[in-house]
């Protein structure tokens, strides 16, 4: 989630602190944790710069930082009426798996399999972020579902939205599992939603990222004093 943050200001991961609580030493627990950390930390060339270990209850604080050019920032306070609203991937796939491993639904191997790893494994939009700059007016990353994030990108922009829930774009396995009409409030890591003017929409389809945006059929920013809906 550090990382989907600076993705959504079109930034650059620098440096990061970790503050560790353990209630006890777990040495196979601590080697598969740090594996991990690390191997995600490289990727995307992060240093772990500073923290601290404690004795606890488990609690695990992670600080980043990062740089982006002066005045290139993508904010939450730039959407306009008459903004598209974009996304990358597609939404729900990690709210779907979390609800099948609480009991509250029951996939199948295959559906289960599929959107597993937008729970277990979500990928920061790092590359998309930087190529936003510039183009999109305003960003932010989903991680508390699609109304909750774009409803902050309204509220700092003082502007409303008109939403086609039948048009989100979801996975198969989930629209197959929750027809006739997905939710679009379920929590979804290291996406990005975006606002753009209409005409840069071209710019947005070619830009250089490996996690490519999809415009949101029938969906706009309206005008100050409007509701989302």
């Amino acid at each position: 989630m550090n990382l989907s943050d600076l993705a959504a200001m079109g930034a650059e991961p620098r440096w990061a602190t970790l503050a560790l609580a353990l209630p006890q030493a777990d040495e196979a627990w601590l080697e598969r944790f740090s594996a991990g950390f690390f191997a995600l930390a490289e990727s995307h060339r992060v240093e772990l710069v500073g923290g601290d270990t404690t004795r606890g209850p488990l609690n695990l604080c992670v600080t980043i930082f990062g740089e982006v050019p002066a005045q290139q920032a993508l904010r939450r306070s730039g959407a306009q009426a008459g903004d598209e609203v974009w996304v990358s991937g597609s939404l729900g796939d990690a709210a779907l798996a979390l609800a099948h491993l609480q009991g509250r639904i029951v996939l199948s191997e295959a559906d289960l399999a599929a959107c597993a790893p937008a729970l277990h494994q979500p990928q920061p939009r790092i590359a998309l972020g930087q190529a936003l700059r510039g183009i999109a007016s305003s960003a932010i990353d989903i991680s508390d579902g699609l109304l909750g994030d774009l409803g902050h990108i309204l509220d700092a922009s003082q502007a409303g939205a008109q939403i086609a829930f039948d048009a989100l774009p979801v996975s198969d396995t989930l629209r197959r599992t929750l027809s006739p009409s997905p939710s679009p409030q379920a929590g979804e890591g290291s996406k990005v939603c975006c606002n753009n003017v209409c005409w840069r929409a071209a710019m947005i389809t070619n830009c250089v990222s490996p996690h490519p945006l999809r415009v949101m059929p029938k969906c706009r920013v309206l005008p100050p004093g409007s509701i989302c809906r």
